[in-house]
């Protein structure tokens, strides 16, 4: 719980920090945002309201599911849960550390996720990216390390296809 809190405050203080930056930057433009679902995967998306145009951008995203569902698995049995996450770019790399909480249920889970993306075309994004992830479920501790790649091909604007691999080091898994 310790830790969900602090991981809250240091999210709304870069959050706090971020919404400064941008009200004295006179430079705006469209960008692509990558962030972590529930689950600590990687999602692109492309924000339409104002950002700053620089190599170093920061934000956050809080999030609630009533399900906990990853891999086609429920995760906590119809449990929820809330997180919090925070993105912190610079230029190609992007730090992702993420805090969740189980919603009625004794579960926690703290993911740090670390990618490098980089434009192969016009329309052709390549994300590579390293997550730890510790979880805690009613006194027991999990542990794993997962590499990431994804390829994301832009229709227009608002249209993409994402292909993504993901391998479990400790499950010895590739999903």
């Amino acid at each position: 719980m310790k830790l969900c809190i602090v991981g809250f405050l240091f999210a709304f203080s870069a959050c706090f920090s971020s919404l400064a930056l941008a009200q004295t930057t006179q430079e705006y433009s469209a960008v692509q945002n990558v962030s972590a679902d529930a689950a600590g995967h990687i999602k692109v998306e492309t924000l339409t309201n104002i950002e700053p145009n620089n190599s170093y951008d920061r934000h956050i995203h809080s999030y609630w599911e009533n399900r906990y569902v990853t891999e086609g698995r429920d995760n906590l049995a119809n449990k929820g849960i809330t997180s919090v996450s925070t993105e912190l770019n610079y230029e190609n790399f992007i730090i992702i550390p993420w805090f969740a909480k189980g919603i009625n249920t004794d579960y926690s889970e703290v993911n740090l996720n670390i990618i490098y993306a980089t434009v192969l075309s016009k329309n052709l994004e390549l994300l590579s990216g390293y997550s730890a992830i510790a979880s805690r479920e009613e006194s027991s501790n999990a542990y794993d390390n997962e590499v990431s790649l994804e390829l994301i091909y832009s229709f227009a604007q608002q249209v993409q296809l994402i292909s993504s691999l993901y391998y479990s080091f400790d499950d010895k898994v590739l999903f």
